[in-house]
């Protein structure tokens, strides 16, 4: 599609005032036409308009992912109103690790990659890398290219959407496939996530810790898992 299209589709439906969400799945190439877009709305849509996005990648070819920092301000000052939400740009606020600890305009933002898949490599695992832990926390080359969003990683091969991603992520119950049932248990899904690396840099990975039989499992982090088989997150849920 091309991205004029897509930016004019979008404006349109945020500006619906029938409509409270919107949803947006996106892969490979498609990442980058609906992160350029994405671009466009920021400088031409307000930031309530904006938080109806929700917005989940696959395979993600694109060098950034954008979703300005968010102030509230408690005072009319200017043209402002009281109590309005005004965007900031997070690089002049933020410092230390990759993980934005700021609101941002989106609040539910994912990605998912496969380490072994060549777009996932030369896209968002090369310019949203987890820096050296050792490394200084001020601001430094992993941050030219911002990735705002939480990232699942999957020790996997493969670049196609239903093949290598989805069927990975959400496996399809084989006892009755024609449903499109998603099972309720899966290798991924089920395995405990290093914490440290989560905490660190909003990075969702498989933790090496062997003998561990609970934790936080990858299920628990996922807001698209909660989308399975016609389910709804909980609304009240302001996690990433």
């Amino acid at each position: 599609m091309d991205i004029r299209q897509a930016y004019s589709a979008l404006f349109t439906i945020l500006n619906d005032k029938n409509i409270h969400k919107v949803v947006l799945i996106l892969h490979s190439q498609g990442a980058i036409e609906g992160g350029l877009a994405l671009n466009w709305l920021y400088a031409t849509l307000s930031a309530d308009q904006m938080s109806k996005l929700e917005m989940y990648t696959f395979g993600n070819a694109a060098n950034h992912w954008n979703s300005p920092s968010l102030t509230t301000s408690s005072n009319t000052g200017g043209s402002g109103e009281a109590g309005s939400a005004r965007l900031e740009t997070p690089q002049l606020r933020r410092l230390g690790s990759i993980k934005d600890q700021a609101t941002t305009t989106i609040r539910h933002i994912e990605h998912y990659a496969n380490l072994r898949d060549y777009v996932s490599r030369g896209g968002i695992l090369h310019f949203r890398p987890d820096p050296d832990p050792t490394a200084n926390d001020g601001l430094g080359p992993v941050h030219s290219n911002r990735f705002v969003g939480r990232l699942f990683k999957n020790d996997a091969s493969g670049h196609l959407l239903n093949q290598h991603y989805l069927n990975y992520f959400f496996q399809v119950d084989s006892t009755d496939p024609a449903t499109g049932k998603v099972v309720e248990d899966n290798e991924y899904m089920n395995s405990l996530v290093d914490v440290g690396v989560l905490e660190r840099w909003d990075t969702v990975q498989v933790g090496d810790d062997e003998g561990r039989t609970d934790g936080t499992r990858i299920k628990d982090l996922s807001r698209l898992w909660k989308y399975r088989n016609g389910k709804s997150p909980d609304e009240s849920d302001d996690g990433q």
